[in-house]
């Protein structure tokens, strides 16, 4: 588990100069009205490990559960993640 701990940070951490390397501006572009902009994407990907991690956790001290759904677009419109600072963004991912 140690060593999958290790490769995942080194690959935020081969990630993150490239995303901060994204304008605001870039980052806050939609390819076309129905697609997420990045900024949405890096907020969809921090709002899921935020429900997964829960569920992780959960899961490891009750035999049995019963999960809400998460529902991605409410949470990436509710979050306001089109309007926020990507720099930002970024550090918090």
């Amino acid at each position: 588990m140690i060593q999958t701990a290790n490769e995942l940070r080194d690959i935020v951490n081969q990630v993150l100069p490239l995303l901060q390397g994204i304008s605001d501006e870039a980052a806050a572009a939609k390819p076309n009205p129905i697609k997420w902009s990045k900024k949405e994407i890096l907020g969809h990907l921090i709002d899921s490990a935020s429900n997964n991690q829960h569920k992780f956790v959960r899961t490891m001290a009750q035999p049995q559960l019963h999960f809400v759904g998460y529902a991605q677009n409410h949470w990436v419109v509710a979050q306001h993640y089109a309007s926020a600072n990507w720099e930002l963004l970024t550090t918090l991912w």
